[in-house]
């Protein structure tokens, strides 16, 4: 909330300037979201390269060129006068003047490791976390696994880590894999740490050891909120959405703190989801769920469309062990809450992806599953009221969502896949501008005072190119 755009005028802005993208991956070019401080623009590629732009030119003040593959989403952290951004095994920081690098971190411990989150940058400190792969090739291998490390803004010295799965990942670590942040954590004013924990692997299975039988339990502390405290990396408490998770259904997003009127109370809630395609509302004093609901489109037909679904308890068989093949899931493992939601005066604002997935045998991750045809696909907003989890409004938004929901004002923006900036009246979900950028797209914007700025990655049809774009009020 903030800033000169409302729904008024939201449909004056106009482009400012360009800045083309290079390069290809299996997810684009540009998947990350931008920051915008001061005069200058942030930025970073997929192939973890660190761009300053002056933000009403749109020229490159400084390029900060690593060439390292990943597979997104990234992004780049502001404090303490640098930039910090991870690679594809780590960590660097540089300066946020000159783009020269201050310090470097190697992060990863094996190939099957990555890094691919936007850092936290709070009190001197970076918090980012390695995840069970570093691309499609080498996903979910034997021993990967999310652990998240904070370290010193300044020096990059580790202050202290935590492993998001166990020591001996859950009995067999040469099979067994799991865990690690997807986007940035949040922390509260007691300095406490908000974590969204992504899934356990192998899924759906293994020939050897199908429906994850490797891995028995519920396979802690994935597809969980998980709680720190910031100074010492201490537990201090979590909650699992999904036990043993099949369907790679992380609950991924950062986790969003807020205070919600419930039966007249105002009670402090931090509010999660993810792929699973279901929204939560956590207490932050009891530490138990008031309510979750789902989202989009689901198979079987079974959960909490009524916001009055049982914690822990994803509905009958969603999350049952598969029994025949092939089989269709709603949502997909590219599926249900895909990109961060969006909080605002007590509405939650949330962008839905509805792609499934074939399951086709007992076998790791694409060995044993498939997207289906993205032809097939669409996408939503939803916007749920804190309080109950019921529906206020439901928007068709034509297209796969990968576009996050950002709110100003009183207005709620996204981006579908094919490249479209939809801007929706937050309390009704009316639509009010419609903008195509120059390539599809696969990152949520920065709204900064009168301008957003945008990244298109893919270059998906004849005359597309990729590029970050910024528009501006007149």
């Amino acid at each position: 909330v903030g800033g000169k755009i409302d729904s008024s005028n939201i449909a004056t802005l106009t482009e400012a300037w360009s800045m083309p993208l290079g390069g290809q991956s299996t997810f684009g070019v540009f998947s990350s979201n931008p920051i915008v401080t001061g005069d200058t623009v942030y930025l970073q590629d997929i192939n973890s390269n660190v761009f300053a732009v002056d933000r009403t030119t749109g020229k490159k003040k400084w390029t900060r060129t690593l060439d390292v593959a990943t597979t997104g989403p990234n992004g780049v952290a502001i404090g303490g006068g640098l930039v910090v951004a991870p690679t594809a095994t780590g960590v660097v920081a540089l300066d946020a003047a000159t783009g020269e690098i201050k310090w470097q971190k190697k992060l990863t411990r094996q190939s099957s490791e990555g890094v691919d989150m936007a850092p936290l940058i709070w009190n001197d400190t970076v918090i980012i976390s390695s995840v069970p792969g570093a691309s499609l090739a080498n996903f979910y291998g034997g021993g990967g696994k999310g652990i998240v490390y904070a370290l010193d803004l300044a020096t990059g010295k580790q202050k202290w880590a935590f492993d998001t799965t166990t020591d001996n990942l859950w009995g067999n670590p040469e099979v067994n894999t799991g865990g690690g942040l997807w986007s940035t954590p949040s922390v509260d004013d007691e300095g406490n740490i908000y974590l969204g924990v992504a899934n356990p692997g192998p899924w759906p299975g293994t020939t050897e050891f199908p429906n994850g039988t490797s891995r028995p339990g519920d396979n802690l502390y994935t597809n969980s909120l998980v709680v720190l405290d910031g100074r010492t990396g201490k537990l201090k408490w979590y909650w699992q959405a999904i036990k043993h998770d099949l369907r790679d259904w992380d609950l991924h997003l950062a986790p969003i703190l807020a205070d919600f009127d419930i039966d007249g109370t105002s009670t402090p809630v931090v509010v999660v989801g993810g792929k699973m395609g279901t929204v939560y509302v956590v207490d932050r004093t009891t530490h138990k769920p008031i309510w979750q609901t789902d989202v989009g489109k689901h198979t079987p037909e079974a959960g909490a469309k009524d916001g009055k679904g049982t914690a822990n308890d994803p509905g009958p068989g969603k999350n049952a062990p598969f029994t025949s093949f092939p089989t269709t899931v709603y949502p997909g493992w590219l599926g249900g809450v895909e990109t961060n939601m969006a909080v605002s005066e007590g509405v939650i604002y949330v962008p839905v992806n509805n792609l499934c997935s074939i399951y086709l045998k007992q076998a790791n991750f694409t060995e044993g599953s498939g997207l289906c045809d993205f032809k097939t696909a669409g996408g939503e907003l939803v916007a749920l009221d804190g309080a109950t989890g019921k529906v206020l409004w439901n928007k068709d938004v034509g297209n796969q969502n990968y576009g996050g929901a950002t709110v100003v004002n009183d207005t709620v923006v996204t981006i579908t896949f094919d490249g479209k900036i939809q801007a929706f009246n937050k309390a009704d979900g009316t639509a009010v501008w419609t903008k195509q950028m120059p390539a599809y797209a696969n990152a949520t914007p920065a709204i900064a005072d009168d301008m957003i700025v945008a990244g298109a990655g893919f270059a998906a049809g004849e005359g597309q190119k990729p590029a970050v774009v910024a528009y501006k009020l007149p």
